[in-house]
């Protein structure tokens, strides 16, 4: 008489933690890769596994957002990118565009609307910010 032990269960696989803000919550540090595989187990051995999709989850709030094809295709670009070496120039135009030049001395504080609306940039990264945002959508570095 034979006895098999055998189980097709889901297992959680934490991919890399990532340093963004929630948008759900605005917590930032919190957000996590993650990817649900599952696995075929004889005799408590994993055998089989089978890849799940990735998705994005925040520890503080539970909010959860899928990957879409365009963003696997962005982190496949940047982990090709990666592999360059340091000193290399990056392939394309930066996305944020232009880093703006710290504002010197002899410049008069912003007096209309439309001048604070030009300078609102981020403190860290030198992005572009709109005044409503509480953190950096490029950094997650909070702003207010």
């Amino acid at each position: 008489m034979f006895f098999f032990l055998a189980s097709y269960l889901p297992k959680v696989e934490v991919l890399r933690a990532l340093s963004a803000a929630c948008e759900h919550c605005g917590t930032v540090g919190s957000l996590k890769l993650k990817r649900v595989d599952q696995v075929l187990s004889l005799f408590l051995l994993p055998v089989y596994r089978r890849r799940g999709t990735p998705f994005v989850e925040c520890d503080n709030c539970g909010w959860v957002a899928t990957s879409t094809a365009a963003q696997q295709e962005g982190r496949q670009q940047l982990e090709e990118g990666a592999g360059r070496s340091p000193g290399a120039a990056p392939r394309g135009p930066h996305r944020l565009g232009p880093v703006p030049s710290p504002p010197s001395a002899t410049t008069a504080p912003p007096t209309t609307a439309r001048d604070a609306a030009a300078r609102s940039t981020c403190a860290r990264c030198h992005g572009p910010v709109s005044p409503e945002f509480v953190f950096c959508p490029a950094c997650g570095v909070r702003l207010k």
